[in-house]
């Protein structure tokens, strides 16, 4: 037998072979590949199972938090969120168990540090860290008789003031499109553009006339008289007492608050809203003067509820618009004002002459004005806010130290 032949006879056996240790190698990958994945699903099964059941705490804590507050489930995500990875971190997070308020289970949670995410009702708020309301603090009031509701007689004077303003704004507008509708043809394409420009620039002088005004009165108010001058004795009590209890004006009702200064601009509006010729015959000159007084009027009787919106810290959602739009005085505009010694932004309505008054030194002059006149000294001086030492002073000083 040759070599060839014993080559060739052995070639099945040979074959075999091979196919039985390729078999096997096969196998041995096949084995390793599936102990390698199971040994990744062993690592990684105790994290999926870990966020498998954070995020049922999640929903189970967003359901008991909405069951005891409604108004705060949707604050509470990012927070709840954080809780549960640091009960993961601490490795607290365990199986289901109801959580009982009263008499009864509202819900059911997953972990053994939940106790401490769902507190006792009146403390949720705190948990929400400044975005829900915080409690108002009590009012504290100044005048003996003075009271925070409004009476009927407050509500008829607010009522009748705001039926003039409304009436007399009525008749300016219709008085102003019969004199338009009188115009020739050959004017009518740009007379009107003129007439209703003028009228616009009318309002916003007389607003921020208004403006100018409320900060001369607040300025007087603040700084001189006290609760036994004639006439303004309670109010200047009020105005001056307000820098000790700023947060009382918030919870005053709407008329009470503005009912002052409604009784003030009540007989105005009252000229204005029956004076002057009617219809065709009136005249533009009269009606300019009578668009100036209305705004003017109006903006000063509603002006004490302009300051007290710049006073809350969620007022109505159209005063916010208007604040963060420019045309009121806004929270953080008027909080300047509330700084010993209260000497500027004493503008309280919109706020646009604070600026001006304050850097061209107009209050610090009518103070010395006043000064050189009658000798009385204003409150602002009193607190420290004078730049120029008071001769009242230097000379208590001086009898204070011969003694």
């Amino acid at each position: 037998m040759s070599c060839g032949n014993i080559l060739n006879d052995s070639a099945p056996g040979t074959g075999m072979l091979d196919r039985e240790a390729l078999g096997m190698e096969k196998r041995s990958v096949q084995c390793e590949a599936r102990v390698n994945a199971c040994s990744t699903l062993a690592f990684l099964s105790p994290t999926f199972s870990t966020i498998l059941r954070m995020g049922r705490a999640i929903q189970s804590r967003r359901s008991v938090v909405a069951e005891v507050d409604p108004g705060l489930s949707r604050f509470r995500l990012g927070q709840v969120v954080a809780i549960s990875a640091q009960s993961l971190a601490s490795g607290r997070l365990s199986t289901g168990r109801k959580l009982h308020r009263g008499r009864g289970a509202v819900g059911t949670l997953h972990s053994s540090a939940d106790t401490d995410l769902i507190p006792e009702r009146e403390s949720i708020p705190a948990l929400r860290r400044g975005m829900v309301r915080k409690p108002k603090k009590e009012a504290t009031l100044v005048l003996e008789r003075d009271r925070l509701e409004s009476s009927p007689q407050e509500k008829v004077v607010v009522a009748a003031t705001v039926s003039l303003g409304v009436f007399a704004m009525l008749r300016i507008f219709w008085e102003m499109h019969c004199l338009l509708a009188a115009e020739t043809p050959q004017a009518a394409h740009l007379y009107p553009v003129v007439r209703v420009a003028l009228e616009g620039a009318t309002a916003l002088f007389a607003y921020i006339m208004a403006d100018f005004a409320s900060g001369i009165y607040h300025f007087f108010l603040d700084n001189y008289g006290s609760r036994e001058t004639p006439i303004f004795g309670e109010q200047i009590a009020a105005f001056q007492g307000h820098h000790q209890y700023p947060w009382t004006i918030t919870h005053r009702d709407f008329c009470n608050n503005v009912f002052k200064s409604c009784v003030n601009s009540l007989l105005p509006l009252l000229l204005v809203a029956f004076s002057g010729a009617w219809g065709t015959s009136a005249e533009w000159t009269s009606i300019y003067l009578r668009s100036f007084s209305c705004v003017f009027f109006l903006s000063v009787a509603f002006a004490q509820e302009f300051h007290k919106w710049s006073h809350m810290i969620r007022p109505p959602s159209f005063a916010m618009f208007l604040q963060r739009s420019g045309w009121l005085i806004s929270q953080r505009a008027h909080g300047q004002h509330h700084q010993s010694p209260y000497h500027e932004k004493y503008c309280i309505i919109s706020g646009w002459c604070n600026q001006l008054l304050d850097d061209t030194g107009f209050f610090r002059g009518l103070e010395m004005l006043i000064w050189h006149v009658t000798g009385v000294e204003p409150l602002t001086w009193r607190l420290g806010a004078s730049r120029i030492p008071s001769p009242t002073r230097e000379s208590t000083k001086q009898e204070a130290s011969r003694s």
